[in-house]
This record gives structure tokens, sequence and C-alpha cells, in this order.
């Protein structure tokens, strides 16, 4: 339940492998940890880095909903902001619960107004995801499986040499495209409220992006200490 003052929840620092360590984080939104909300809605997420990339939003009918320790977007015009980070090589890693009663045909987990986005496919077309990165559209399609239909891991790399993009859903390569290294994938937002029919519809429990290619067991280190700690 809501209650009328903002409330500032935080969880201990558990044992064993901590993100931190892993060279290239540039945002680490972490599970239930230094989320502010009151009965409007969720105002900031903060960074658990060192580099201040907080996730906020001040606008009332804006913000995403708390309920449970998740972070809900509604799919109509909810987003949180960031500073902006510029991305050739990347790890993005999420833990999404998507609204499987929405009727959005994709839904844009993060990105920089239409120009770039990541977006989730789902209904018809639940084994495609794409990218829009510097305007162009990338897309893998089919993936190997449709996307779950209760909450999992979502990992998306990009190569800094090849540009090549790959998608793993909980911790397993469902598919890869080429992509131009140099179309450089621009984030701002968290959810995608702003952003015309590709509005965020669903939870998004963690957010955690490396302006780097995570491979071997920094990439399967990292997607175990998520896992584990959101309950995949």
């Amino acid at each position: 339940m809501f209650l009328a003052n903002a409330l500032k929840l935080q969880t201990k620092v558990s044992a064993g492998i901590n993100l931190l360590d892993i060279a290239g984080l540039q945002v680490w939104l972490k599970n239930d940890t230094d989320i502010t909300f009151n009965a409007s809605g969720v105002s900031l997420w903060e960074d658990q880095t060192s580099n201040g990339n907080d996730a906020y939003q001040s606008r009332d009918t804006n913000k995403p909903a708390y309920n449970a320790g998740k972070v809900v977007f509604d799919g109509v015009n909810d987003t949180m902001l960031i500073s902006e980070i510029n991305l050739g090589a990347f790890t993005i890693i999420l833990v999404c619960d998507l609204d499987e009663t929405g009727t959005l045909a994709n839904d844009g987990a993060l990105g920089r107004a239409g120009n770039d986005v990541l977006k989730l496919y789902r209904g018809s077309d639940d084994e495609r995801i794409g990218l829009r990165a510097n305007g162009v559209n990338y897309e893998i399609n089919p993936m190997s499986i449709a996307y779950p239909t209760t909450k999992f891991l979502l990992t998306c790399t990009r190569n800094a040499s090849s540009g090549l993009w790959t998608t793993r859903i909980n911790g397993s390569a469902v598919g890869s495209v080429a992509t131009t290294i140099t179309d450089l994938f621009d984030v701002t937002q968290i959810g995608s409220g702003d952003i015309a029919n590709t509005q965020y519809s669903g939870d998004l429990n963690e957010v955690a992006i490396w302006n780097v290619e995570l491979t071997g067991s920094d990439l399967t280190n990292a997607e175990a200490d998520i896992t584990s700690r959101n309950g995949i």
C-alpha cells in the first residue's frame, strides 16, 4: 500500500558476485533497492554505480507504479529518465515481466525517443526482438524461442569489432544479427512512455547496462547474480 510521504527502499548487499566488479558497468538499477515512491508512483531509482546515472521522473503522469518490489510501467505514458549513455558495444541485462493483457505489438524497454529503442515484440510476433540504433532498424526474427509469459532474464550484447548483436533469454542464446557498430544505441530513458507505438507494458525489476560486450565468466556471473536476486 502506498504511503502519503515518499518512501525509499534499500536492500542489503549480498555476498558473492558484485556487478560493480565487472568492468564497464554504466548503470545498475538494482532490484527493489534505493527506490523512492509515493502514491503517484516512482520518482527515483538510484544507480548503484559511481556514475550517478539515476533514473528519475518528476511528472506524476509519467511515473511508473511501485508494487511489492516491482517497478510497473503502464504501457501508456510511464517512463523514467537517465543521463544520456552512448553505446557502441554493449551488454544490457533486464529482468522483465511483460503484461500479457496488453494490446501493444511491441514494447520499448529502453532507448531515446524513436531514434533508438530496444523493442520486445509479443502476441503474434513473440519470437522477435528489434534494436533501433541511430535510426537504423535491426531485428532478430525469429528468435529460437518465444518470450516467456512469466518473469524472465533478457540479455542483449553487441560486439565492438563485428557489431554482432546477440540476444539471450534466461541465459541461453536465442538469436543474433549483424549491425553496424557505428550506429550508436543511445539511452536516455527506461520504459518508453514518450515513444509512439512502443510504450513498455509490464514490470522491469532490474536494469544493468555495460558499455562493453561481456563474454565468458563475466557474462555468466552477471546473469547468475541477477537471476538469483530476482528469483528467476
